[in-house]
């Protein structure tokens, strides 16, 4: 009987230590999830002056009009359009011009064409967004 009592005893003080609740620091607060950055589509463009096979594009008079169409989807705060032409034989740019746009569908002037002069003409297209996020096309220019 003694031995019941006992072990009645131990029994109650090892269910008594026992804890039955959490402890009193409370649980930590999950992290916020952060809304990932949408990725912008790389920038992609075509112009409509095709040299053909001659590989340099004849121009008709001192002036050219060009279309340059962006063929990706466009970035949220547009883009530049930087077209620079310069002479072959000395590398001075004859004609600058940039153009901030939100549309798809460009038009842009070369003006300053001379006859016989052989021009490089260079397009660069820039994400407003992302500096980075670029593309450069490049064609020969000569005034007949």
């Amino acid at each position: 009987m003694k031995k019941l009592f006992f072990l009645a005893f131990v029994l109650f003080q090892f269910l008594a230590s026992c804890s039955k609740g959490g402890s009193d620091t409370p649980a930590p607060t999950p992290p916020t999830p952060v809304a990932p950055t949408p990725v912008e589509s790389s920038i992609a463009f075509t112009i409509d002056i095709d040299p053909g096979s001659a590989i340099v594009y004849a121009a008709l008079s001192s002036a050219q009009t060009i279309v340059v169409n962006i063929s990706s989807t466009l970035p949220k705060d547009g883009a530049t359009i930087d077209l620079n032409v310069k002479r072959e034989r000395d590398n001075v740019t004859i004609w600058n011009t940039s153009v901030s746009t939100s549309s798809a569908v460009n038009t842009m002037k070369i003006d300053s064409l001379k006859p016989g002069e052989l021009c490089i003409a260079t397009i660069v297209t820039t994400s407003k967004n992302t500096a980075s996020n670029n593309a450069t096309k490049s064609f020969k220019i000569a005034r007949k």
